[in-house]
């Protein structure tokens, strides 16, 4: 009684989600659970977990994602994106230079440019 009560309790909610297809295909059910396993590892990983929960969340977070992608490449810094030890030293030699600038109170130059 009790396999059927679960199989009756998964069928209503696969078809509330429009997933209803997956009854007749226990592998591709089987494949999204272990993709959807294989995604909740990699967000624990990079300390995203609760983005898992947060779907707007994680939407804005790979939107910023993609904005600042597009800015690094549309001005040629692609492969400081890809490549966090060059995007350190590159925003290390920028604090310098920036440093330099407020030492002379000339922040709005470096502020400014465009």
């Amino acid at each position: 009684k009790a396999f059927t009560q679960r199989g009756a309790k998964l069928e209503e909610i696969l078809r509330r989600l429009g997933l209803e297809a997956l009854l007749e295909d226990p592998e591709e059910m089987g494949r999204l659970l272990e993709l959807m396993k294989k995604i909740q590892e990699v967000m624990e990983r990079c300390g995203l977990l609760d983005l898992l929960e947060n779907p707007e969340a994680l939407e804005a977070v790979l939107s910023r994602y993609k904005a600042m992608k597009a800015a690094f490449e549309s001005h040629g810094f692609s492969d400081l994106f890809e490549d966090p030890t060059k995007l350190d030293a590159f925003l290390a030699t920028h604090r310098q230079v920036r440093n330099v600038f407020e030492e002379f109170q000339q922040t709005p130059l470096i502020d400014d440019a465009e």
